[in-house]
């Protein structure tokens, strides 16, 4: 099997188990997780948390990179071209107003894990954001790039690209910058998953206290309190 023709983890696993000639519920067995949700890893109705992705992969004695495979390279390498332009002011969208519905669809392709279509869809979709974010200089429009950065992240997250995982959160801190205070927390809470993954937790916590701090001083309302919430909630899961 070719591991850069994978579309998604869940298609991975289910490759995988085939090569072996384990049933789901002799796999779900040995890897120690029920039958349902292996079943719904496999056709893509749940995220492969990394907890449960090292159960498999040692069930059939592979490494965590082999079951998760990698990406088609044509897709990698379009979206490291619209990475490394995040400086570069492209070509003005041609139809702006749909900017933001095309940033939904990702986020419910992301929801839906549906890793194939996000990874299909977001070279052209951060070009265009970021290509209008540098013609407006609007902080709406940079919180849309933040915003399509924190989808890099998450499909990083999920392949164990732990490089463009990290990359990602930087390019999207850049742009929560230039945006607003929630785009800033989105963007902490994610650069502390990068440590998360990493196994970094007291680098990871110590990201989540500076920017908990920096929400107490600048937010309030509902803002204050989705910003703290989504912090504390990151910090938790480093803490346990």
């Amino acid at each position: 099997m070719s591991a850069t023709q994978v579309p998604g983890p869940g298609a991975n696993v289910a490759a995988h188990r085939k090569e072996h000639g384990l049933s789901q519920v002799a796999l779900a067995r040995r890897a120690g997780v029920s039958v349902s949700l292996l079943s719904k890893i496999e056709v893509g109705d749940r995220a492969l948390t990394q907890g449960v992705g090292a159960a498999l992969a040692r069930a059939m004695n592979l490494t965590l990179d082999e079951l998760l495979g990698s990406a088609p390279e044509v897709n990698l390498n379009e979206l490291n071209w619209a990475i490394r332009r995040f400086d570069i002011p492209g070509e003005p969208p041609q139809n702006p107003e749909t900017l933001q519905g095309e940033v939904d669809e990702l986020n419910q392709l992301r929801w839906d894990t549906e890793l194939s279509k996000v990874l299909q869809r977001l070279p052209g979709v951060l070009t265009r954001v970021t290509s209008h974010a540098h013609l407006t200089g609007q902080s709406k429009a940079w919180g849309l790039v933040a915003d399509v950065y924190g989808v890099i992240y998450w499909l990083a997250a999920r392949h164990r690209w732990m490089h463009l995982a990290e990359l990602a959160t930087l390019k999207q801190r850049m742009a929560a910058e230039r945006a607003d205070p929630i785009s800033a927390i989105v963007a902490a809470r994610d650069d502390a998953g990068t440590f998360l993954n990493s196994g970094d937790f007291s680098g990871g916590l110590a990201i989540i206290d500076h920017a908990i701090v920096q929400a107490e001083s600048t937010l309030s309302g509902r803002e204050r309190a989705f910003g703290l919430g989504v912090l504390h909630l990151r910090g938790l899961t480093l803490a346990g």
